[in-house]
């Protein structure tokens, strides 16, 4: 079950920012990056360390860095 625990606008707090506060918890979390009207991308979080990132059809460092280009849209957890 997925449940909602904070959401943002990429805007007020940058990716590097919102994956620093995801990871201090040892849950497996996901961030997803969002425009208006799709999930551009998500970012599995555990334990303070990125296991999986899918991002457009990739995945991995080239997702992830796709996704730090990004200073616009909103995100998840």
């Amino acid at each position: 079950m997925r449940t909602g625990v904070m959401r943002g606008r990429l805007r007020e707090f940058d990716l590097g920012q919102v994956l620093q506060v995801v990871g201090i918890g040892r849950q497996y979390t996901g961030v997803e990056i969002l425009d208006e009207s799709a999930v551009l991308g998500t970012i599995f979080v555990k334990s303070g360390k990125v296991v999986a990132v899918e991002a457009n059809g990739k995945q991995g460092r080239e997702a992830l860095f796709d996704l730090f280009r990004r200073s616009d849209g909103n995100f998840a957890v």
